[in-house]
């Protein structure tokens, strides 16, 4: 007997309940998933500070983007704007310039556009639709601030990706320079801004890509030097602007890398430092190169001592390695396999960078350095012994730092320290998930002198918490995806049993019982969130009439009882037939 269904939606019903289920079942083994939760997760991003003010964005419980903003209480936890149906926020791009925020959004119909939000409804809007193809593919880049002007690339259609500047305003939205010929190209790159001044790399076709500058004009937008005469270009690892200069990693056409810096004038562009010197191996390359004070630091690889951190001041006799950590010399190290890179995660505070680096004694743990042999030290051995504690990056607020890290005992946590090993501490378990693969807490960012970081504490899914340091004043800042979700997707079957697919949003029962004297038998399901099947079975009188007459209607109503919230329901019917 085969038998063929079709489904039909009724109305959906819901009433409202409070019932704490906790988990029913174990995740699978090696499944490294988020741990269950009552509510869904709202999954905030990470945060930018506007004059005090946290913006960040959510995926709330109707699975899509949207702007909110908090004061660090959760009555000034609130959303500022709901951009419309299919909406979404590339919630990387949140930039603070002048007082106001900027970020990358498609409101459903104008495509990846520029908008800006001064932390109101009315003021959050598109600044100007540029990139009138709608493609995902041509819209804004490399959000950079000069002043209180926002520079980025855009394909407006016609010129292709070029250099753009922004006030906010609509008419203050203006095409740079049309630096490259033709539309089909890659585009400048934006490496950052000394005050009114930024930096770029750039192809105009005739020199190939090479170091550029504006102050935003078309007429003060000029090739800077080029590195590799001709129309070649120079290989551009990275950039970064430290005091009044930009340095640079520049590829070789042979081999290796060159550190240059330059202050925007083709006398002051000069080669600082060239690292590998006999041998073509990228494991020599300049990375993570970070601004601290009026000095540089990054790490590279100088065919000596392998990968370490070092500094430079703009001069070669100023660059030096700032301490040796690690015995292995080559990029395949015995402990990690081909996977170490050597310190990494640098970040600046005030004159001193924070970096995760393994010293073949403790494992990867958090040092800082002040570029000096004796200033560069290990903060704290979080996880005592060879095993990493893995932190990650630090975020300084006053005299401390925060960041995350795994001791071994609480998973992922947050972690604060005024840089000794007696001043480290957990500010709070939190998290309530301990699997070492399990992301924990994450995107920490600060605002108003507090910290902002996302966790699941396995009640209310990923949601945004503050803290002030303490355990105490360490707490769940609202929970923002609290409306619970059922969907039934669809169905299959087999004989005598109909197989229907469901998503919840959370952990819960669900059940399922016949509407209006349908021969179905009741049924129920714990459930942890997410998808899932669940069958139907038809009583003995359902089978038989099935049988006598080739076709049986039945009606299910679904409810969905999760941990915490309102109770869903939803009613469905189904024609199952006998070819």
């Amino acid at each position: 007997m085969t038998l063929r269904v079709a489904g039909t939606a009724a109305a959906a019903v819901a009433a409202t309940g409070l019932i704490c289920l906790g988990p029913v079942a174990p995740a699978p083994a090696g499944a490294g998933a988020a741990s269950p939760a009552c509510t869904p997760p709202s999954y905030p991003s990470l945060g930018v500070d506007v004059d005090g003010t946290l913006f960040f964005s959510t995926t709330d419980s109707v699975d899509r983007r949207r702007l909110w903003k908090t004061d660090g209480t959760r009555a000034g936890t609130v959303l500022v704007k709901d951009l419309g149906k299919g909406a979404e926020i590339r919630q990387y791009t949140l930039t603070a310039a002048g007082g106001t925020l900027f970020f990358l959004a498609d409101d459903g119909e104008h495509g990846w556009e520029v908008w800006r939000s001064d932390g109101t409804r009315a003021g959050t809007r598109m600044v100007k639709d540029v990139s009138t193809t709608h493609s995902p593919y041509t819209g804004p880049l490399d959000f950079t601030v000069a002043g209180d002007t926002m520079f980025f690339t855009a394909n407006d259609g016609v010129h292709g990706r070029e250099l753009w500047r922004t006030d906010g305003t609509r008419s203050g939205t203006v095409l740079v320079k049309d630096i490259g010929p033709g539309t089909n190209k890659r585009g400048p790159g934006i490496l950052g801004a000394v005050g009114d001044t930024v930096f770029l790399v750039a192809d105009d076709g005739e020199h190939g890509v090479e170091l550029w500058k504006t102050d935003g004009t078309r007429a003060g937008t000029v090739l800077v030097e080029d590195l590799r005469p001709g129309p070649g270009s120079s290989s551009f690892a990275g950039g970064v602007v430290a005091d009044d200069k930009v340095f640079l990693a520049v590829g070789k056409s042979s081999n290796g890398q060159d550190l240059w810096t330059s202050d925007g004038t083709e006398a002051g562009t000069v080669l600082v430092r060239h690292f590998d010197p006999d041998d073509a191996d990228f494991s020599y390359g300049i990375e993570d190169l970070t601004a601290a004070g009026d000095r540089l630091f990054f790490t590279a690889n100088d065919g000596v001592h392998g990968r370490e951190v070092w500094t430079s001041d703009g001069t070669e006799a100023g660059t030096v390695m700032v301490k040796a950590l690690a015995s292995d010399t080559g990029y395949y190290t015995e402990r990690y396999g081909p996977y170490y890179l050597g310190p990494r995660r640098l970040r600046a505070v005030g004159d001193q960078v924070f970096f995760t680096a393994d010293d073949d004694v403790h494992g990867g743990e958090l040092w800082r350095s002040d570029g000096t042999e004796a200033g560069t030290v290990l903060v704290a051995d979080v996880r005592p012994g060879a095993s990493a504690s893995a932190p990650g990056p630090v975020t300084a607020v006053g005299e401390q730092v925060f960041f995350t890290a795994d001791d071994g005992v609480h998973g992922r946590e947050l972690w604060r320290s005024d840089g000794t090993p007696a001043g480290t501490a957990l500010v709070r378990d939190v998290d309530a998930n301990d699997d070492y693969y399990y992301p924990g807490v994450e995107r920490v960012a600060t605002s108003g002198g507090l910290v902002f970081f996302s966790a699941d504490d396995g009640v209310r899914g990923r949601e945004l918490w503050r803290s002030d340091g303490t355990r105490e004043g360490t707490a769940l800042l609202r929970d923002i995806a609290v409306k619970n979700r059922l969907d039934i997707l669809g169905y299959d079957w087999k004989p005598y049993v109909l197989s229907v697919r469901f998503y919840t949003s959370g952990d819960g029962t669900l059940r399922v019982r016949p509407v209006a004297g349908s021969e179905i038998e009741p049924s129920r399901q714990f459930l942890e969130g997410g998808q899932g099947d669940h069958s139907i079975r038809l009583t003995r009188a359902g089978e038989a009439q099935l049988r006598r007459t080739g076709q049986l209607r039945v009606t299910a109503r679904f409810t969905y009882v999760p941990c915490a919230g309102e109770t869903l329901s939803e009613v469905r019917s189904y024609t199952l037939k006998r070819r």
